[in-house]
Protein backbone atom coordinates (compact mmCIF):
# COMPACT_ATOMS: atom_id res chain seq x y z
CA UNK A 1 0.00 0.00 0.00
CA UNK A 2 1.22 3.44 -0.96
CA UNK A 3 0.34 6.06 1.49
CA UNK A 4 0.04 9.98 0.92
CA UNK A 5 2.97 10.66 2.21
CA UNK A 6 4.83 8.29 0.65
CA UNK A 7 3.87 9.54 -2.85
CA UNK A 8 4.62 13.09 -1.76
CA UNK A 9 1.13 14.12 -1.43
CA UNK A 10 0.21 16.27 1.61
CA UNK A 11 -3.13 16.73 1.44
CA UNK A 12 -5.98 14.96 -0.66
CA UNK A 13 -7.14 16.37 -3.56
CA UNK A 14 -9.90 18.60 -3.62
CA UNK A 15 -12.04 17.38 -6.72
CA UNK A 16 -14.70 19.91 -7.89
CA UNK A 17 -17.94 19.24 -9.43
CA UNK A 18 -20.18 21.34 -11.44
CA UNK A 19 -23.37 20.75 -12.97
CA UNK A 20 -25.72 22.66 -15.54
CA UNK A 21 -29.30 22.99 -14.65
CA UNK A 22 -31.07 22.19 -18.08
CA UNK A 23 -33.10 25.07 -19.69
CA UNK A 24 -37.01 23.39 -19.10
CA UNK A 25 -39.97 24.74 -21.14
CA UNK A 26 -42.80 25.41 -18.56
CA UNK A 27 -45.92 23.11 -19.16
CA UNK A 28 -48.56 24.86 -21.45
CA UNK A 29 -51.62 25.63 -20.56
CA UNK A 30 -52.83 25.89 -23.67
CA UNK A 31 -52.35 24.53 -27.20
CA UNK A 32 -51.39 28.19 -28.56
CA UNK A 33 -48.69 28.24 -25.76
CA UNK A 34 -47.53 25.17 -26.64
CA UNK A 35 -47.26 26.10 -30.23
CA UNK A 36 -45.11 29.24 -28.79
CA UNK A 37 -42.72 27.19 -27.41
CA UNK A 38 -39.89 25.93 -29.78
CA UNK A 39 -39.60 23.11 -27.58
CA UNK A 40 -43.22 21.94 -27.47
CA UNK A 41 -43.67 23.00 -30.81
CA UNK A 42 -40.81 20.01 -31.56
CA UNK A 43 -42.07 17.70 -29.92
CA UNK A 44 -45.83 18.03 -31.43
CA UNK A 45 -43.84 18.59 -34.86
CA UNK A 46 -42.90 15.20 -34.03
CA UNK A 47 -45.51 13.61 -33.08
CA UNK A 48 -47.93 15.02 -36.14
CA UNK A 49 -45.75 13.36 -38.47
CA UNK A 50 -46.02 9.81 -36.98
CA UNK A 51 -49.71 10.35 -36.89
CA UNK A 52 -49.67 10.89 -40.51
CA UNK A 53 -46.73 8.38 -41.19
CA UNK A 54 -49.55 5.92 -39.56
CA UNK A 55 -52.34 6.93 -41.75
CA UNK A 56 -54.42 7.95 -39.07
CA UNK A 57 -57.28 9.47 -41.11
CA UNK A 58 -58.22 10.71 -44.01
CA UNK A 59 -59.20 14.55 -45.27
CA UNK A 60 -62.90 14.21 -46.36
CA UNK A 61 -65.09 17.28 -47.18
CA UNK A 62 -67.99 17.52 -44.84
CA UNK A 63 -69.22 19.41 -42.08
CA UNK A 64 -69.13 18.66 -38.62
CA UNK A 65 -71.72 18.86 -35.89
CA UNK A 66 -70.04 18.19 -32.47
CA UNK A 67 -70.41 16.52 -29.56
CA UNK A 68 -69.10 14.18 -26.98
CA UNK A 69 -69.00 10.74 -27.14
CA UNK A 70 -71.70 8.91 -26.14
CA UNK A 71 -71.69 5.70 -24.35
CA UNK A 72 -73.28 2.99 -25.95
CA UNK A 73 -73.61 4.85 -28.78
CA UNK A 74 -70.52 5.81 -30.38
CA UNK A 75 -68.67 3.35 -27.95
CA UNK A 76 -69.01 0.32 -25.91
CA UNK A 77 -66.02 -1.38 -23.90
CA UNK A 78 -63.27 1.00 -22.29
CA UNK A 79 -61.54 -1.30 -20.20
CA UNK A 80 -57.93 -2.47 -20.90
CA UNK A 81 -57.13 -4.78 -18.61
CA UNK A 82 -53.66 -4.66 -16.15
CA UNK A 83 -51.69 -7.11 -15.21
CA UNK A 84 -51.51 -7.75 -11.80
CA UNK A 85 -48.01 -6.82 -9.70
CA UNK A 86 -48.35 -10.20 -7.82
CA UNK A 87 -48.56 -11.78 -11.47
CA UNK A 88 -45.18 -9.78 -12.48
CA UNK A 89 -43.37 -11.07 -9.63
CA UNK A 90 -44.72 -14.63 -9.96
CA UNK A 91 -43.20 -14.67 -13.43
CA UNK A 92 -39.97 -13.68 -12.78
CA UNK A 93 -39.70 -15.83 -9.65
CA UNK A 94 -40.16 -18.54 -12.22
CA UNK A 95 -37.66 -17.09 -14.72
CA UNK A 96 -34.72 -17.07 -12.28
CA UNK A 97 -35.79 -20.39 -11.27
CA UNK A 98 -35.86 -22.07 -14.42
CA UNK A 99 -32.95 -20.07 -15.74
CA UNK A 100 -35.41 -18.57 -18.39
CA UNK A 101 -34.53 -15.45 -20.89
CA UNK A 102 -36.24 -12.21 -19.85
CA UNK A 103 -37.37 -9.54 -22.22
CA UNK A 104 -38.62 -6.44 -21.99
CA UNK A 105 -40.02 -4.25 -24.72
CA UNK A 106 -42.18 -1.07 -25.11
CA UNK A 107 -44.64 -0.07 -28.15
CA UNK A 108 -44.42 3.09 -29.40
CA UNK A 109 -47.47 4.74 -30.23
CA UNK A 110 -49.38 2.22 -29.00
CA UNK A 111 -52.86 3.90 -28.79
CA UNK A 112 -52.75 4.58 -32.33
CA UNK A 113 -52.72 0.88 -33.16
CA UNK A 114 -55.70 -0.08 -32.07
CA UNK A 115 -58.57 -0.92 -35.16
CA UNK A 116 -61.82 1.40 -34.55
CA UNK A 117 -65.11 -0.34 -34.98
CA UNK A 118 -67.42 2.44 -35.50
CA UNK A 119 -66.73 5.42 -37.32
CA UNK A 120 -65.26 8.44 -35.86
CA UNK A 121 -65.07 12.27 -37.24
CA UNK A 122 -62.97 14.75 -35.67
CA UNK A 123 -61.28 17.83 -36.47
CA UNK A 124 -58.02 18.47 -37.88
CA UNK A 125 -55.27 19.63 -35.15
CA UNK A 126 -55.16 23.26 -33.82
CA UNK A 127 -51.80 24.29 -35.38
CA UNK A 128 -51.50 21.48 -37.98
CA UNK A 129 -54.80 21.96 -40.04
CA UNK A 130 -53.89 21.66 -43.82
CA UNK A 131 -53.47 24.96 -45.37
CA UNK A 132 -54.37 23.03 -48.79
CA UNK A 133 -58.24 21.71 -47.58
CA UNK A 134 -59.09 24.52 -43.94
CA UNK A 135 -62.51 23.12 -44.24
CA UNK A 136 -62.24 19.30 -44.00
CA UNK A 137 -62.51 17.03 -41.36
CA UNK A 138 -60.90 13.77 -40.32
CA UNK A 139 -62.39 10.39 -40.49
CA UNK A 140 -59.95 8.12 -38.32
CA UNK A 141 -58.82 5.07 -39.82
CA UNK A 142 -57.30 3.97 -36.49
CA UNK A 143 -57.75 4.58 -32.85
CA UNK A 144 -56.41 7.88 -31.29
CA UNK A 145 -55.49 9.77 -27.78
CA UNK A 146 -58.18 11.11 -26.46
CA UNK A 147 -61.10 8.51 -28.22
CA UNK A 148 -62.95 7.10 -24.95
CA UNK A 149 -62.51 3.07 -26.39
CA UNK A 150 -59.01 3.60 -27.57
CA UNK A 151 -56.97 1.86 -24.45
CA UNK A 152 -59.70 -1.43 -25.37
CA UNK A 153 -59.01 -1.01 -29.04
CA UNK A 154 -55.28 -1.60 -28.51
CA UNK A 155 -55.53 -4.30 -25.81
CA UNK A 156 -58.33 -6.21 -28.23
CA UNK A 157 -55.51 -5.87 -30.71
CA UNK A 158 -52.59 -7.21 -28.80
CA UNK A 159 -54.69 -9.80 -27.46
CA UNK A 160 -55.74 -11.13 -30.63
CA UNK A 161 -52.16 -11.12 -31.61
CA UNK A 162 -51.09 -13.16 -28.44
CA UNK A 163 -53.76 -15.68 -29.58
CA UNK A 164 -52.34 -16.58 -32.62
CA UNK A 165 -49.64 -17.45 -31.10
CA UNK A 166 -51.01 -20.00 -29.00
CA UNK A 167 -50.80 -23.67 -30.02
CA UNK A 168 -54.38 -24.13 -29.94
CA UNK A 169 -55.12 -20.69 -31.77
CA UNK A 170 -58.09 -21.07 -34.40
CA UNK A 171 -61.06 -19.96 -36.03
CA UNK A 172 -63.70 -19.64 -33.93
CA UNK A 173 -66.58 -22.08 -33.83
CA UNK A 174 -69.21 -21.38 -36.33
CA UNK A 175 -72.03 -21.86 -33.24
CA UNK A 176 -70.62 -21.39 -29.89
CA UNK A 177 -73.97 -21.84 -28.28
CA UNK A 178 -73.92 -25.63 -29.01
CA UNK A 179 -70.34 -26.05 -27.49
CA UNK A 180 -71.07 -24.44 -23.91
CA UNK A 181 -74.45 -26.58 -23.90
CA UNK A 182 -72.17 -29.44 -24.67
CA UNK A 183 -69.57 -28.90 -22.20
CA UNK A 184 -72.15 -28.25 -19.55
CA UNK A 185 -74.06 -31.15 -20.18
CA UNK A 186 -70.68 -33.39 -19.59
CA UNK A 187 -70.27 -31.25 -16.63
CA UNK A 188 -73.28 -32.18 -15.37
CA UNK A 189 -72.91 -35.68 -16.05
CA UNK A 190 -69.44 -35.85 -14.02
CA UNK A 191 -71.78 -36.57 -10.72
CA UNK A 192 -72.40 -40.22 -12.00
CA UNK A 193 -69.04 -40.14 -14.14
CA UNK A 194 -66.34 -39.32 -11.91
CA UNK A 195 -63.42 -40.67 -14.47
CA UNK A 196 -64.37 -37.57 -16.71
CA UNK A 197 -64.03 -35.10 -14.22
CA UNK A 198 -60.54 -33.72 -15.43
CA UNK A 199 -61.13 -33.59 -19.62
CA UNK A 200 -64.79 -32.05 -18.44
CA UNK A 201 -62.61 -29.23 -16.61
CA UNK A 202 -60.41 -28.67 -19.44
CA UNK A 203 -63.20 -28.31 -22.24
CA UNK A 204 -64.97 -25.96 -19.69
CA UNK A 205 -62.15 -23.84 -19.73
CA UNK A 206 -62.69 -22.65 -23.63
CA UNK A 207 -66.40 -21.92 -23.15
CA UNK A 208 -66.19 -17.97 -22.88
CA UNK A 209 -64.33 -18.08 -26.53
CA UNK A 210 -64.35 -21.78 -28.25
CA UNK A 211 -62.32 -22.30 -31.39
CA UNK A 212 -62.20 -25.08 -33.65
CA UNK A 213 -58.76 -26.57 -32.24
CA UNK A 214 -61.16 -26.87 -28.97
CA UNK A 215 -63.84 -29.41 -30.57
CA UNK A 216 -61.32 -31.86 -30.95
CA UNK A 217 -61.03 -33.02 -27.36
CA UNK A 218 -64.98 -32.76 -26.31
CA UNK A 219 -65.42 -35.33 -29.75
CA UNK A 220 -62.76 -37.43 -27.78
CA UNK A 221 -64.73 -37.46 -25.09
CA UNK A 222 -67.77 -38.00 -26.35
CA UNK A 223 -66.42 -41.39 -28.38
CA UNK A 224 -65.07 -42.59 -24.97
CA UNK A 225 -68.41 -42.02 -23.04
CA UNK A 226 -69.89 -43.82 -26.09
CA UNK A 227 -67.32 -46.56 -25.54
CA UNK A 228 -67.91 -46.76 -21.97
CA UNK A 229 -71.29 -46.37 -21.60
CA UNK A 230 -71.69 -49.92 -19.91
CA UNK A 231 -69.44 -49.24 -17.22
CA UNK A 232 -69.70 -48.14 -13.70
CA UNK A 233 -68.43 -48.23 -10.53
CA UNK A 234 -69.28 -50.40 -8.25
CA UNK A 235 -69.28 -50.18 -4.46
CA UNK A 236 -69.27 -52.57 -1.63
CA UNK A 237 -70.22 -52.28 2.25
CA UNK A 238 -67.62 -52.14 4.51
CA UNK A 239 -66.78 -52.44 7.75
CA UNK A 240 -64.36 -50.21 8.44
CA UNK A 241 -64.04 -46.65 6.95
CA UNK A 242 -60.30 -45.89 6.93
CA UNK A 243 -59.18 -44.43 3.36
CA UNK A 244 -57.12 -47.03 1.54
CA UNK A 245 -55.23 -45.73 -0.93
CA UNK A 246 -53.30 -47.89 -3.88
CA UNK A 247 -50.33 -46.16 -6.16
CA UNK A 248 -48.11 -47.99 -9.02
CA UNK A 249 -44.65 -47.84 -8.04
CA UNK A 250 -43.30 -47.34 -11.53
Amino acid sequence: MVTRRAAGVLRPQVLSAAAIEPQISPVPSSVRDALADPHWRRVMEEEYAVLLANQTWDLIATRLAGFTQRPGVDYDETLSPMMKPATVRTVLSLALSCSWPVHQLDVKNAFLHGILTKTVYCSQPAGFVDPAHPEMVCRLNKSLYGLKQAPWAWYHRFAMFLAKLSEDAGDPVADPTAYQSLAGALQYLTFTRPDITYAVQQVCLHMHDPREPHLTPLKQLLRYLRGTVNYGLLLHRSSSTKLVVYTDAD
